[in-house]
């Protein structure tokens, strides 16, 4: 005995060979006597249709449709392997993902290719004068810091020679020479972040061009020596005598 539908499963079968999707035309091609049936006892109850007479039915109007369907889902047995013996959902599904994989590294080359003609278009632009000598200028500074290196001895020489006195107290001399040296000879880190082409001086707050003009100044502030010769230091004006 064949599968018994109801009006709704007998409409969705009737839909899947593109006959009617509507439950009305259905019922009414059943109360005509075209789709055999036994009328239903009651409404609760409804149409109870035997599958077989349903296909029967999909015959006549649509010939040969279910015979065209089911060789449709009924694959031969060498259908489901390739010449590999790999399944074909498999095998299929590769090479889906190799063409996809092609795909996607052609677009990067031309990507590639498209950033290295930009590169390529910035080399030929010119850099201002101005900002080239900025850089120049910042390195030639870079390079001269990198010389100045004083141990407490040669500084303390230099000082002498910049401020013609020699009797400094070597406690003074040391703390004087700790305010631009570390332990290493090598300037602070202060002294060196300024702008390109000149020196910091901690001591004055000043900037000079030359480290030996810094250090004249920044002793003269450090000891309270004076600027010229018989001239007091700052501060100390009313001491000369008349």
């Amino acid at each position: 005995m064949s599968k018994v539908l109801n009006l709704f499963e007998a409409t969705k079968l009737l839909e899947q060979y593109y006959i009617t999707s509507q439950p009305q035309v259905v019922a009414r091609w059943l109360r005509e006597g075209k789709i055999e049936a036994p009328e239903p006892v009651s409404n609760k109850e409804g149409w109870k249709i035997e599958e077989d007479k349903l296909l029967d039915f999909i015959e006549k109007v649509r010939p040969r449709l279910i015979d065209i369907f089911n060789s449709a889902q009924m694959p031969t047995q060498n259908s489901f392997e390739d010449e590999y013996g790999i399944p074909l959902q498999f095998s299929n599904r590769t090479q889906q993902l190799e063409q996809e994989t092609l795909t996607i590294l052609t677009e990067l080359v031309s990507e590639v290719k498209r950033i290295r003609e930009k590169l390529d278009s910035f080399q030929d632009i010119k850099v201002p004068n101005a900002i080239k000598e900025h850089r120049e200028k910042g390195v030639n500074l870079k390079n001269r810091l990198k010389g100045v290196n004083y141990s407490l001895e040669s500084f303390t020489k230099l000082v002498q020679n910049k401020t013609g006195i020699t009797d400094f107290q070597d406690l003074d001399m040391l703390r004087f020479y700790r305010e631009y040296f570390k332990e290493d000879k090598k300037l602070l880190d202060h002294i060196l972040k300024t702008e390109p082409g000149f020196y910091s001086c901690p001591i004055t707050g000043k900037k000079k061009e030359t480290f030996e003009k810094l250090i004249r100044e920044a002793a003269i502030s450090f000891f309270g020596l004076p600027t010229e010769k018989n001239e007091p230091p700052p501060g100390d004006e009313g001491l000369l005598e008349d």
